[in-house]
Formats: C-alpha cells, sequence, structure tokens
C-alpha cells in the first residue's frame, strides 16, 4: 500500500508490542514502528538508466520478502542508535522496530499488485487482491488511533483502530469471493468458456471490482458493482487481444522484456488499442471497464530495444469520480443487472 497506510500499520503494530517501559516513550515506540513500517519501499531506489525495467522487477522484491524481515527490521533500526535514549534499550526498541518492518510485506500482499513474499524460494507475486494500494477506510482509523494514543497516552483508540482495520481486509474478503461469485455467473450468462480468470479490487474501494478473463485468445475486461447490500451490477467492457507470441522476439533483450513483462503482470498482458507495438499490462486501467492499461513496454524492433511507457490516457482518478464510485447506487444506464444481461442473452 501507500507509505503512509506502511507508515500507520507499523507503528500500530509498535504500540499494540510495547510494554511499560518508560525509557521508550510513545512517540519514540511510533516513530521506530512506522519507519520499520516504511522501510521496505527503499528497494524503489534500485532503478537503472539502462534498463527501465528493472525498477518493476526489483520493486516488491527481496525487501518485501518474509526472509529478509531480520534484515530489513536491522536496517530501519541502525538510525536509531544515534538516539541516546534509544541505545539504552536497544533490544527492546530493534524488536518495535523490527515488528514494523514485519507488517509491510503481507500488508502490500493484500493489494492487487504483487509482493515476493516467499523469495529466495519462490518469485511468486501475492496478490489477493482484497483492498485498494489506496484506502482512507485502512489508513485514516489508523492515524486517528495513533494520535490519540499519543494524546492521551493510552494504547486503547490504537487497539480499537487496529479492530477496525482487521475487520475491514475481512470484508474486503467477502467483497472479493462476492465479485467472483458474479464474475463465474456473468461468463455463465454469455456461453463463454474462460480458460482463466480474475477479479481486481477497484480504486479506494471495495465496491467496484475490474474483472478480467481469458476466452479464444482475448481477454473480456468489464466492471462489477458489488454493493454492500441491494443487486449488483455489470458495466460491460471490450476485448483486447492476447500478446503470447515471443517466436519473433529476435533478440535476449527484447525476450526479456516480453517475459519479465508477462510474470509482472501475472500473465494479463495484451494489446494496447492504437499502440501493436506496445504490450500493456491489463490489470490497471484508467476506468474500471476501460481497456487502455495504465502502463505499458514499448518495443522498439528495429533498434532492438524496449522502454517502459505510463499511457494514463484513460485515468481520470479526481475526487469526484472516484466518489461516485463508492457511494452511487447501483443501476443506470451503464451498469445493468445481471438479471437483465441473462434475459438479454436468452438465459
Amino acid at each position: 500500500m501507500d507509505p503512509l497506510s506502511q507508515a500507520a500499520l507499523g507503528a500500530a503494530a509498535a504500540v499494540l508490542a510495547q510494554g511499560r517501559d518508560d525509557k521508550i516513550t510513545l512517540p519514540w515506540v511510533v516513530a521506530l514502528g512506522a519507519a520499520g513500517g516504511m522501510a521496505a519501499d527503499l528497494d524503489v531506489l534500485i532503478r537503472s538508466s539502462e534498463d527501465p525495467l528493472l525498477a518493476i522487477e526489483f520493486h516488491r522484491h527481496f525487501t518485501h520478502s518474509l526472509a529478509f524481515i531480520p534484515w530489513g527490521g536491522a536496517i530501519a533500526f541502525l538510525p536509531f542508535l544515534l538516539v541516546a535514549r534509544i541505545r539504552l534499550a536497544w533490544r527492546k526498541a530493534f524488536i518495535l522496530c523490527l515488528l514494523g518492518y514485519l507488517t509491510h510485506g503481507p500488508l502490500d500482499a493484500l493489494t492487487t499488485y504483487g509482493t515476493q513474499l516467499f523469495w529466495p524460494w519462490s518469485d511468486q507475486r501475492v496478490a489477493l487482491s482484497i483492498v485498494s494500494v489506496v484506502d482512507p477506510l485502512v489508513t485514516l482509523p489508523l492515524i486517528v488511533g495513533l494520535t490519540l494514543t499519543l494524546i492521551y497516552k493510552t494504547r486503547r483508540p490504537t487497539v480499537w483502530a487496529s479492530f477496525w482495520m482487521v475487520a475491514y481486509l475481512c470484508l474486503g474478503g467477502v467483497q472479493h469471493w462476492r465479485a467472483t461469485q458474479l464474475q463465474e455467473e456473468l461468463i455463465a450468462a454469455r456461453g463463454h468458456r474462460a480458460t482463466r480468470s480474475t477479479v481486481l479490487v477497484g480504486f479506494m474501494n471495495q465496491l467496484t471490482w475490474r474483472s478480467l478473463y481469458e476466452e479464444e485468445s482475448t481477454i473480456r475486461i468489464d466492471a462489477l458493482r458489488v454493493p454492500y447490500w441491494g443487486e449488483p451490477c455489470v458495466q460491460e467492457g471490450g476485448m483486447v487481444a492476447l500478446w503470447s507470441d515471443e517466436n519473433f522476439l529476435q533478440s535476449d533483450r527484447l525476450l526479456r522484456a516480453f517475459q519479465l513483462m508477462h510474470w509482472f503482470s501475472d500473465d494479463w498482458v495484451g494489446q494496447v488499442p492504437g499502440h501493436p507495438d506496445w504490450l500493456g499490462d491489463l490489470r490497471y486501467s484508467g476506468q474500471s471497464a476501460g481497456v487502455m492499461p495504465l502502463w505499458a513496454v514499448s518495443i522498439d524492433f528495429p533498434n532492438e530495444d524496449y522502454d517502459w511507457v505510463r499511457t494514463r490516457l484513460e485515468r481520470d482518478l479526481s475526487f469526484e469520480k472516484v466518489w461516485d464510485r463508492i457511494v452511487l447506487p447501483p443501476g443506470g444506464p451503464a451498469c445493468v443487472a445481471l438479471s437483465d444481461l441473462k434475459k438479454a442473452s436468452g438465459f
């Protein structure tokens, strides 16, 4: 998730683990946990001017793995040794920072991006997709709880904020299951046979989901709205041809780009409309039913080179648009109840 969420969760973990130790006051406890919570994202510094894909290869890589937690926690803790009161209780302070670091990888794995939790044993990118990479309903309660903890010097507000976060994430799991069920019904209503499928949580909410499924060498894209109550509905999107033929990639450099993009996007790579030489990551778009991805890899065949492209052609994340996605009831001309789709399809 975003750095603020990671810092808040790391700080909350440290506060919950804090005992009766006057050597480490609550502000320092929060600082230790927050530093640990954010430290794993230092991997964004790994980049190369010669290889534009190095950044996506190593973001959420080894620094986010469970195996790296002791080392990452130690790196995050080192600057605190400059503080005299921290040195007096360095063992306890290190544990608090370590707990903050421990929260980072698992929280990122709950999003859609993909996190290598089990490196070096596996390069699988874990992406449970039950919470958006940015979600105020996760972050703000934690910040409020930590603020009240610092003001009133009691852990209780942070405890309640943590309970809220766990409940909200569990609700995200339920919403993911409901979106998956709706997608299966949609595929059946169309008479399709999907070879694979996935649903991805919407930006900043649990109500709008992006549906992807492969059928006859194409990827079908739709938006699913799953309200907490009321009838779900579907906004039909479009189709994108798969980008899966690597036979004509003659150089090792282009082949690496092709394979890395497939690995990074969990094989949801399609042809970008209007750009036949772009490998688009179809997991993300400016609209839940949009066919234009937010980013892609452009292939320069004559020079056997490639580049990372941020299209932003359909990105529209204004406050009004996001608010509409969250609060507007299902229905209307763009979002059709599944029962109506079944009638239209003759089912």
